[in-house]
């Protein structure tokens, strides 16, 4: 069954964070449905970004990890979980 996910990225903003973090999602299977990027409000230096995506809720954690893992990303929270 495919859930939708709302993931929530704090990082510093450095060309390629975007493909990096697309090419996570597009290894595992997962769909970016939207996306919105802001700058922090407690740091200038930090910039959130906000994915919703569609896939198999299995590999989740797993996809959190490697978000995680990535280069100038520094927090990544799952705010939500939608059985489509």
């Amino acid at each position: 069954m495919e859930t939708q996910h709302t993931f929530s990225l704090i990082y510093t903003r450095k060309p390629g964070i975007l493909i990096r973090v697309a090419l996570v999602l597009e290894r595992r299977g997962y769909t970016i449905e939207s996306m919105s990027t802001n700058s922090y409000d407690s740091n200038p230096d930090y910039w959130e970004m906000i994915l919703t995506t569609e896939g198999d809720p299995e590999k989740l954690e797993q996809i959190t990890r490697q978000l995680a893992k990535l280069i100038d990303v520094f927090s990544v929270q799952v705010l939500k979980e939608m059985y489509c």
